[in-house]
């Protein structure tokens, strides 16, 4: 049974997470370098999208190999940053083949993220 819906004609905002202002990074093609994004908020919801296929890193000083977490371009990923990640929280790309991509990650806020 499903105990809540999405009204999304007067709820969405409530719901779902008002956007902010996003964080755009471009990264470089595999056997490049990891390029790391300025810190993110704490304690928040966000959504990351990338335009190709990438590796990412996750923490305060992180950096992507070829070893690190393999996500698909054009997928979102929902993650929440860590509430004492106050002003150290970053996310770390590296293309998984030789495209150069880039990354946006939008933070969320509202009263259910």
């Amino acid at each position: 049974m499903v105990s809540e819906y999405i009204d999304v004609s007067t709820n969405f905002a409530k719901t779902v997470g008002i956007p902010g202002t996003a964080v755009n990074r471009t990264f470089e093609a595999a056997g490049g370098t990891s390029q790391k994004t300025a810190a993110l908020s704490a304690d928040t919801m966000h959504v990351l999208v990338a335009t190709t296929d990438v590796r990412l890193a996750f923490g305060a000083d992180p950096t992507a190999s070829s070893s690190t977490m393999l996500y698909p371009g054009m997928v979102p990923l929902w993650f929440k940053t860590p509430h004492e990640a106050t002003g150290t929280y970053k996310v770390a790309a590296l293309s998984q083949d030789a495209t150069i991509g880039s990354i946006v990650i939008t933070p969320l806020a509202g009263d259910r993220v």
